[in-house]
This record gives structure tokens, C-alpha cells and sequence, in this order.
């Protein structure tokens, strides 16, 4: 799971900015911890053919992803404790 992705989805979603809420879905479903939302934890205003503002998302789950893309660093060591070593650049 990219990190960076999600940290720039958690950034429109934060400015009111419309996201592809089907690529957003997906995303995070990759999050092996995170169990999803329920309909009642997301709701959203249709703003274009794949695109939605997210108008209201549940505050414990928002903090989870803020909390879990935060955590995830940006280089080959901690790719490698997600199994993902291999979208880095190496070092030397």
C-alpha cells in the first residue's frame, strides 16, 4: 500500500476537495487493520462521473488512516516491514 497515495487522498479529504472515492475505497482496503467503513461511518456528495466530496467521515476512523499513513515511512527500510522494500530506491 502506497503510503504517500493515501497521505494525498487524506489531504483533499481534509480541503473539502473531491476524491475518487472508488480508488479511495480500494486504497485502503489494502490496510490489512482497517476493517472498512459502514454506511453510517462515511457520507459523501456526488461531485463528478467517479469523483465525491467526502462530506462527513467517522472522526476514530479519519484519525486511524491520519495515524496509519503518518506512520508509514518513506524509505526502503520501513517498505520493508510492509513487505514493500521494493518501491524504494536504494540507499548506496
Amino acid at each position: 500500500m502506497a503510503a504517500k497515495t493515501l497521505k494525498n487522498y487524506l489531504e483533499k479529504i481534509d480541503a473539502g476537495e473531491a476524491v475518487n472515492l472508488r480508488a479511495f475505497q480500494k486504497l485502503i482496503a489494502s490496510i490489512s487493520s482497517f476493517d472498512g467503513f459502514a454506511e453510517s461511518d462515511l457520507q459523501s456528495i456526488k461531485k463528478g462521473a467517479h469523483t465525491y466530496i467526502l462530506s462527513y467521515i467517522d472522526p476514530e476512523k479519519l484519525a486511524f488512516l491520519h495515524h496509519y499513513a503518518d506512520s508509514q515511512g518513506e524509505d526502503r527500510v520501513s517498505g520493508a516491514m510492509q513487505n514493500n522494500s521494493h518501491a524504494f530506491k536504494v540507499n548506496g
